[in-house]
């Protein structure tokens, strides 16, 4: 069922988003049909193993490259990231042949998350403090004429 795995990102880095398009065999008549057809990847390194769901891409009007199945991930890490494809429909289940991603190293900061010193703050992975700009970042404070609470900001 699974022709071939296409990386599509040109220079995999961490922290940038890696797509890979999935080429299948099997008819498809409703591609959102779980029921039909189930198609899940499996991205390994060699410190960690992580389920990703793939998903159905439909161009938008003039962008190239047809639908199909699709894979993205974040790679957390430089080095080789093993991806494997499992589509199942009612014919049975299949794997795809690995596909080996290299991922080059680059400064990043990591995911953001919930400061440890401060639930009602952010931080970043790495510990720096994340200082967010923009009307988004604390709602709607600035119509209320409010200030940014000091204990929302991580320092």
């Amino acid at each position: 069922m699974v022709r071939a795995l296409k990386l599509l990102t040109p220079q995999p880095a961490v922290g940038l988003p890696c797509e890979v398009k999935i080429e299948l065999d099997a008819a498809i008549q409703d591609p959102y049909d779980p029921a039909e057809l189930s198609v899940d990847a499996a991205v390994e390194t060699a410190s960690r193993k992580s389920a990703v769901p793939c998903f159905y891409f439909e161009p938008a009007a003039g962008e190239l490259g047809g639908a199909g199945f699709r894979l993205r991930f974040l790679p957390t890490g430089a080095g080789s990231h093993r991806v494997v494809v499992a589509v199942k429909n009612a014919g049975g289940s299949t794997r795809s042949t690995p596909l080996d991603v290299q991922v080059a190293p680059r400064a990043w900061q990591g995911l953001l998350r919930v400061s440890k010193k401060n639930p009602q703050a952010l931080t970043w992975e790495s510990g720096a403090p994340a200082n967010l700009h923009g009307f988004n970042a604390f709602g709607d404070m600035h119509k209320r004429g409010a200030a940014i609470p000091s204990n929302n900001i991580d320092r």
